[in-house]
């Protein structure tokens, strides 16, 4: 790796990317899933929502904020531009955090959770990266009377063995609720559709979620849903 930026602890670039690739060559080979397993269609769904008026007035200000601030020549780091986009992801998700004091906001994205738990009989997990995304989906479906189970870093090991034993065998436990602790390591074969609330920033993460479901055992099509806007920031993350 090439190091740089503010004190050197950046990764700005690679080199002997070549070499590495032939001292791992002699030691490692690699087969795709796609090569050796049999597996059903893995199916990509979009379904959009608009932003509130007050989420879209809460969204503007902020970005307003960051165009004077490159008009007023500050230089962003990698960090400060994931700050400035985390703070919109969570305005789209339906929550303001300022002076660490959180406020919920409306938002349409929960109306296309409850469309989809409510059109399928299909076992769901809802991926959501702020706890406070979380209890907002978490609310709704108390309020549908749907059995869920959470599974995330706020949950003990011994709770977040339970929710992904009862997801598995229970029949009437329709929904997991989880972040990316759960993205890696877990055979969730039961689950069919994979729900994004909050459009993932890291490919890797999304990738494992989704292949949670997708992978040897599986006998259904798994279907992959993504909540979001036409032309917002999360829209730009998704492409």
């Amino acid at each position: 790796c090439i190091m740089g930026g503010w004190e050197q602890r950046q990764i700005i670039g690679h080199r002997n990317l070549e070499e590495l690739q032939n001292i791992l060559d002699r030691y490692s080979s690699r087969v795709r899933k796609e090569d050796c397993l049999d597996l059903p269609e893995k199916i990509f769904l979009e379904r959009n929502y608009e932003l509130t008026p007050e989420q879209e007035f809460h969204y503007n200000n902020i970005r307003q904020e960051f165009m004077t601030e490159l008009e007023n020549g500050e230089i962003w780091t990698v960090a400060r531009a994931a700050e400035r986009y985390m703070r919109l992801q969570q305005i789209m998700d339906g929550f303001l955090m300022v002076d660490g004091k959180t406020t919920r906001i409306p938002t349409n994205k929960i109306n296309l959770v409850k469309d989809v738990v409510e059109n399928s009989d299909r076992k769901i997990v809802i991926w959501a990266k702020y706890y406070e995304s979380m209890d907002i989906v978490s609310d709704a479906l108390r309020e549908m009377g749907i059995k869920f189970q959470e599974y995330s870093g706020r949950k003990n090991e011994k709770q977040k063995d339970e929710a992904k034993h009862l997801f598995k065998t229970d029949p009437t436990v329709q929904v997991m609720v989880a972040n990316r602790s759960m993205d890696r390591g877990h055979n969730l074969t039961e689950g069919k559709i994979s729900f994004w609330y909050t459009i993932p920033e890291s490919l890797d993460s999304h990738d494992q979620s989704n292949d949670r479901f997708h992978r040897a055992g599986q006998d259904e099509e798994v279907f992959v849903i993504y909540a979001v806007t036409k032309n917002k920031a999360d829209r730009k993350v998704l492409n």
